[in-house]
């Protein structure tokens, strides 16, 4: 089982992380625990808000208008406060309840797992560990847990008890939010609005949380026309002392990263949690927190859910699957592998490793050699794309789209021309940059992670030549039979 990410006991600087970089603002998840063993991963979910139509075409409005408009009628500052007070106000008035699938990296370690949200607080399934589906012992184990989550009294009373207090730290995260910041109009475009935020010199932090959090700047995106919070980067530009360095400090240069978007109308969920934060805890031991999850896969359950009804909907979850679900989930899909494991690898870099420079905006920015096996012998087409879930903006870049790849190709050679229709391999679609073909890895700043995933499918897709990622997304959902995934990363200051 899993080691306890989130549990009371960790240090000072794990509680502040808990607490600020994954917020909780979602009433309905009530504190979106995540139970594992004795132990707990707390999630905390944006809230969902009611629309007001009118107020957020307004903000636009005036936030495309010309700059001094802006700050003679609406201030960064009052838009914010806006914001925050329909989110605190939404948190009253919205009952619905969620499943989803999230997929955690944490330590090295990478789960699936899916969620169910009741009023008592969340239940999770664990259903792969490093893509690998649980074997009959694991599935055992994890039955017994839920099992005895659910029979016992005190389990279930101190669910409702840690929900019902980070609801109370939401709320004062909002408020925080409000002080410790000045905020500045960045940008504006389509209906989202960038601020960016650098801490309130007048703030005076009255807590560790407080103190954290006025540490940060960062930006800011708001959907105008709904006034919702569609996403938060921060970054600590100084670094931070607990009991004057004696309880513990945090370094200078952690990040954090919230995503949200809206999965129904009217109502947003969180679908990119990241946490980077590094420093000391008292007895002078080392603390990593790395964390990243990506949630996705949303679907609606009776507002009434309790966790007896959580239990049958996650066990059903897993006989549908034939107790076989590899799950990671990403754009809305939920990607399931079953039979034998198809893979997918390259000669160019492994799992994990830095990508050649060659194959980047830094090198001759060619398309990296690929190669796969097992393949379902039932697939009628094959997908293959490059995702980078960590680039500015909340659906990530896309620097590679193949689709209509016969299911007798086994591997993709290196430089592959970029046309629409490549002879002995399929059709092109158009990367996140406009252009047909293939664009290399190129981050702003960091190193960032390239998700190259090879799909399986069951039938081929109706598109032409030139479709973008998004589109054929779309467009495969219902149609996967197994998916294989390679990760590499690269960041621009080194030379491979």
């Amino acid at each position: 089982m899993p080691e306890d990410l989130y549990s009371k006991d960790s240090p000072p600087q794990m509680m502040v992380a808990r607490y600020l970089a994954i917020p909780r603002l979602d009433r309905r998840s009530r504190g979106a625990k995540i139970h594992d063993s004795a132990s707990t991963l707390r999630m905390r979910l944006p809230l969902q808000l009611p629309i007001k139509t009118f107020r957020g075409a307004l903000l636009t409005l005036l936030v495309i208008s010309a700059s001094s408009a802006i700050g003679q009628r609406v201030t960064a500052q009052q838009l914010v406060n806006e914001v925050a007070a329909n989110e605190l106000k939404a948190d009253e008035e919205d009952t619905s309840l969620w499943m989803y699938s999230a997929r955690i990296v944490k330590g090295g370690k990478t789960e699936t797992r899916t969620v169910v949200e009741t009023k008592q607080g969340d239940l999770s399934r664990l259903v792969a560990v490093n893509g690998t589906p649980l074997g009959a012992s694991e599935r055992k184990r994890e039955n017994d847990r839920i099992k005895q989550l659910v029979s016992d009294p005190s389990e279930t009373e101190k669910l409702k008890h840690d929900a019902e207090e980070d609801d109370k730290k939401a709320r004062e995260l909002l408020n925080l939010i409000r002080q410790a910041f000045l905020f500045k109009y960045a940008s504006a475009q389509d209906r989202n609005i960038q601020l960016t935020y650098r801490p309130n010199p007048a703030f005076k932090p009255q807590s560790r949380e407080a103190q954290v959090l006025h540490a940060m700047a960062g930006t800011m995106v708001i959907n105008a026309k709904e006034e919702r919070l569609e996403g938060i980067r921060g970054r600590m530009i100084s670094d931070v002392d607990f009991g004057g360095g004696i309880l513990g400090h945090l370094h200078q240069g952690g990040t954090f990263t919230l995503l949200r978007k809206e999965i129904t109308q009217g109502r947003w969920q969180s679908t990119l949690i990241d946490v980077h934060l590094k420093g000391k805890a008292l007895l002078f031991k080392t603390i990593t927190e790395q964390q990243h999850e990506l949630r996705s896969s949303f679907r609606r359950v009776p507002d009434d859910t309790n966790l007896l009804q959580a239990v049958q909907m996650l066990n059903g979850h897993t006989t549908a699957a034939n107790a076989r679900v590899t799950g990671f989930a990403e754009n809305g899909l939920l990607l399931t592998r079953w039979g034998p494991n198809m893979q997918l690898t390259s000669a160019a870099y492994g799992q994990g490793d830095l990508i050649p420079r060659r194959f980047t905006c830094d090198g001759e920015n060619i398309s990296p050699e690929f190669s796969w096996r097992d393949a379902p012998k039932e697939a009628k087409s094959l997908v293959l794309t490059i995702h980078d879930p960590d680039a500015p903006g909340p659906e990530g870049f896309a620097h590679w789209v193949v689709y209509n790849i016969a299911p007798t190709v086994s591997s993709v050679a290196p430089a592959v021309s970029k046309e629409g229709v490549v002879t002995g391999l399929g059709m092109q679609g158009r990367n996140d940059s406009g252009k047909i073909g293939y664009t290399g890895p190129c981050p702003p700043s960091g190193r960032h992670r390239y998700f190259a995933r090879l799909y399986a499918l069951r039938d081929r897709l109706e598109l032409q030549p030139g479709a973008t990622y998004a589109e054929v997304m779309a467009a495969i959902q219902g149609k996967i039979i197994a998916v294989a995934e390679l990760m590499g990363t690269y960041s621009r200051s080194h030379t491979i």
